[in-house]
């Protein structure tokens, strides 16, 4: 039996994780720009119902991530274990694809190795606005050898005539060869990047997604900094960093390396996230990066919970008055991410606070957010198996 656990209204989902095994046809591909659109884009929400929103997808995607890395199955899906949280993922792609062009509204994730879509014939597929993907109506569809590098690839394969696979997506919807849940298609362009706009501008200019050359950081650019991607076994979808430490203020904190430690069972460790908003650490050093900036925020501490957020302040009556805020640096190996103040302390003066854009993951993984990456040109090259970074203006890329 099969049976599919979809969010609400949830999109067909484009999961972009670009594999190192290239299919002749993309190997020669060059370099494409993409306009990115944020899910809550014209909606016409106040700024803190946006980040309200954000950071109940960051949770939910936060427990589904900590959920797979534990060991989830598409074996022991429910098909009434509903989710009743909102769709987690937070930029949108349209594309057509197949001979003739078929039209789809796609998310970014980096948290998965194919582009998905529901396609015909489809058991328990979700609601969309606009038709299934039907593959035999396309000209250039043809299924995929079992033969081939990519069916090889798949961690559930064997050898049949045709591949015979059985994929999952986080969320626990699912693929297999006997019924199609989704577009199996790998994007061999060895490196690709995006620049995020800054939150509260999605209705005016637009992210950019940019992939093969089209990606690379421009020779001018200055404070260009990389770091090596670490290899998980037990989780090869997901891009692990080393953290070796933070800085609140002038203080590196007393994290013990333990806390942000790769295990060789696969679980804890840093992982970089397009698809998470606000950053999660784990408890350890979530605790002491709170604690810094609860004794250098000279403001009172004010309750954020209904806001959806741990630590936060009361800013002052006056619009004028100076309200100096610690800097905060991730020490990562060979690079330090040292981030802008809007990347980490949200401030709205309409509703008089300021919180930490940050959460406790409640486990042993630590997430870096989409929500701290904002203005920064990051790329991820799988050539190298390195990511790098640049603070960067993304409304003029």
């Amino acid at each position: 039996m099969y049976a599919v656990k979809p969010f609400e209204n949830m999109l067909p989902i484009l999961v972009l994780l670009l594999a190192s095994l290239v299919p002749p046809a993309i190997s020669a591909f060059d370099g494409l720009r993409v306009d990115l659109t944020h899910v809550d884009a014209g909606r016409n929400f106040t700024k803190f119902e946006l980040l309200q929103r954000m950071a109940l997808r960051s949770r939910a995607r936060s427990a589904m991530l900590v959920s797979k890395a534990a060991g989830g199955s598409a074996n022991s899906i429910s098909a009434t274990d509903v989710p009743v949280s909102p769709n987690p993922y937070e930029f949108t792609i349209g594309v057509s694809i197949g001979t003739p062009a078929q039209p789809l509204l796609l998310m970014l994730d980096t948290g998965s190795d194919l582009i998905w879509t529901q396609c015909q014939p489809c058991l328990s597929c979700t609601n969309q606005s606009f038709p299934l993907y039907d593959p035999s109506q396309s000209a250039t569809y043809s299924p995929l050898p079992c033969s081939s590098k990519l069916c090889q690839a798949l961690p559930q394969s064997a050898c049949h005539a045709q591949c015979l696979y059985l994929y999952e997506y986080l969320d626990n919807s699912f693929t297999s060869h006997s019924r199609q849940r989704g577009l199996h298609l790998w994007l061999g362009v060895g490196k690709f990047g995006y620049c995020f706009i800054s939150y509260g501008d999605e209705d005016s200019k637009s992210s950019t997604l940019m992939l093969g050359s089209a990606a690379s950081l421009n020779g001018s650019s200055t404070n260009i900094q990389s770091t090596p991607f670490v290899t998980n076994t037990s989780q090869p979808t997901y891009y692990y960093l080393s953290l070796d430490g933070i800085t609140v203020g002038t203080i590196r904190l007393p994290i013990p390396r333990s806390a942000f430690a790769l295990q060789q069972n696969g679980t804890g460790g840093v992982f970089i996230d397009s698809g998470t908003s606000f950053t999660q650490l784990t408890t350890v050093a979530y605790k002491l990066v709170r604690s810094a900036f609860l004794s250098q925020v000279k403001l009172p501490v004010a309750n954020g919970t209904a806001e959806g957020f741990d630590l936060c302040f009361s800013l002052p009556s006056s619009p004028s008055a100076k309200v100096d805020v610690p800097k905060l640096i991730f020490h990562l190996e060979g690079a330090d991410m040292d981030l802008p103040r809007d990347n980490y302390m949200l401030q709205d003066s309409t509703m008089g606070l300021m919180c930490l854009a940050m959460f406790d993951s409640g486990s042993e993984i630590s997430i870096i957010g989409n929500f701290q990456q904002q203005n920064m040109h990051m790329v991820y090259d799988l050539d190298d198996q390195k990511l790098s970074f640049a603070p960067a203006q993304c409304d003029h890329m």
